[in-house]
């Protein structure tokens, strides 16, 4: 429930708080045993600031020394984990308001998503709240992976996004906590977890990270739109400067929006209403999250293509086909190459490679005398021939064998590491996908991402990010 009566500048003071609660400087974690898995996460994230644990009953929990209640805190803490029943938390947080904290993790349930007694005991957390910036209730809160910081409501695996990352808002905690102890090589930079947004929404949440230079896309899932004006504001900021906004949208059918109300207490939107602001905005949507993964990965690396014209290259005259049905179906075009590169590519190819877009590279593991996938610079040269030109987006299809004792990956390496320097030489985005999604091990898909080549995973879920990128472009 928000508050319409509150001054304009309530809103930029929790903006600004909201920005320490994200990147905080000191965590306070408030509660009994339920805090001993939210700080192991604190020290797994490498948290080079201050932790503070309340407790009136322990000494110590995780190694860290309890101070017995929030006023004897020594100093603000920048965010507080509240691990507490719904009662105690709007105690705390007015607690935590009193002594100057600037944002808190509100982890309880029992609030609008359950029943009038909840609503009203929301709308005293609120009130209790004041400017603070406060996630939640009834989520799990955010977790900074690029300067290692969780103030999050449980154990979690922790990796450090060193380069440009995306950014997931979520009504759902479930989402981002199987997204983050799953995803492997995914540059989730922030995962902020907001439940049923009392207090801070998702349109605090997409400005304070577009404050973040490192935020290349963000993904969100929701459920309605409590306050359309300002998430509107907040996604033309957004396509203003660049970043891309991909959402999933829950709550469409009757049993969508009933689960939805009890979920998150959200105020679902018609589809069609949804369409139109989604349009008028520029946000592109997907439908499941693992789609939403591998969209924000590709434009989080490769980066937004100028346009809608694709080339593949596989090594499947079969997979091919389907390229060419999917393709056509999501509005994405097959350029074939230019007439002068089609010549050097009958010329470095064998006569069992037709020279096409999609492209079979059909060519042996290992040739004395002619192409051969172990001669990665012959492999470059090919896929530049065929996009160089006429195309904004460049991927290659293909499953290398899991290492192990075999080595049976080895031979397949030279051609699919050619990818980056295809991507140096086209300057466009490029991507090495899986056809199955675990058709590419984390090690190579490392190596693919440091060299600035998207590693993708899944068919259907890459048709997608093609997609969805080239509607972004051509927006």
């Amino acid at each position: 429930m928000k508050d319409d009566q509150q001054e304009p500048s309530d809103r930029n003071v929790r903006r600004i708080n909201l920005g320490k609660l994200m990147r905080p400087a000191s965590i306070a974690f408030i509660g009994g045993a339920q805090v001993a898995g939210p700080i192991r996460a604190c020290h797994r994230a490498g948290f080079a600031g201050e932790i503070l644990v309340v407790n009136p009953k322990r000494a110590e929990i995780e190694g860290i020394a309890c101070v017995p209640s929030i006023a004897a805190l020594a100093s603000a803490p920048d965010a507080a984990v509240l691990a507490l029943s719904a009662a105690r938390t709007v105690e705390a947080l007015a607690e935590l308001r009193a002594i100057g904290a600037a944002g808190a993790v509100a982890m309880a349930a029992g609030f609008a998503e359950q029943d009038q007694a909840g609503r009203s005991l929301q709308e005293a957390l609120r009130r209790a709240a004041g400017n603070m910036a406060v996630l939640g209730p009834n989520c799990m809160g955010v977790l900074n992976q690029f300067d290692g910081a969780a103030v999050w409501g449980e154990d979690n695996h922790m990796a450090r996004v060193t380069g440009p990352g995306c950014a997931i808002v979520s009504q759902s905690g479930a989402f981002l906590f199987g997204m983050t102890n799953v995803e492997q090589v995914f540059p989730l930079g922030y995962a902020v977890s907001i439940g049923n947004q009392a207090v801070v929404d998702m349109s605090d949440c997409i400005t304070s990270l577009l404050d973040d230079v490192r935020v290349r896309a963000i993904g969100i899932y929701l459920e309605g739109l409590d306050d359309g004006a300002a998430l509107g504001e907040a996604c033309a900021l957004a396509r203003a400067r660049g970043v891309p906004i991909v959402a999933i949208k829950g709550g469409d059918t009757v049993e969508g929006q009933r689960a939805a109300i009890s979920h998150t207490a959200a105020m679902v939107v018609e589809r069609d209403l949804w369409d139109a602001f989604r349009e008028r905005y520029g946000i592109a949507e997907v439908t499941s999250p693992k789609a939403l993964v591998e969209t924000l990965k590709y434009l989080t690396v490769a980066g937004l293509p100028r346009g809608g014209r694709l080339t593949t290259v596989s090594f499947s005259g079969g997979l091919n086909g389907l390229i060419a049905a999917q393709a056509i179906q999501s509005g994405l075009a097959l350029p074939q190459p230019l007439a002068k590169n089609a010549e050097r590519l009958r010329a470095m190819m064998p006569p069992s490679v037709p020279i096409s877009n999609p492209l079979d590279l059909n060519l042996p593991f290992r040739s004395s005398s002619g192409a051969s996938m172990e001669d990665g610079g012959l492999v470059a040269e090919a896929i530049v021939a065929l996009a160089e030109g006429v195309s904004d987006q460049v991927v290659f299809f293909v499953d290398v064998p899991r290492p192990d004792e075999n080595r049976l990956n080895e031979a397949w390496l030279p051609s699919v590491e050619a990818m980056i320097e295809v991507a140096r030489r086209l300057d466009l985005p490029c991507a090495v996908a899986g056809i199955l999604p675990e058709g590419l091990d984390p090690a190579l898909r490392q190596r693919l991402m440091d060299g600035g080549v998207a590693p993708l995973l899944g068919f259907g879920d890459t048709m997608t990010a093609l997609r969805v990128a080239a509607e972004l472009a051509q927006a």
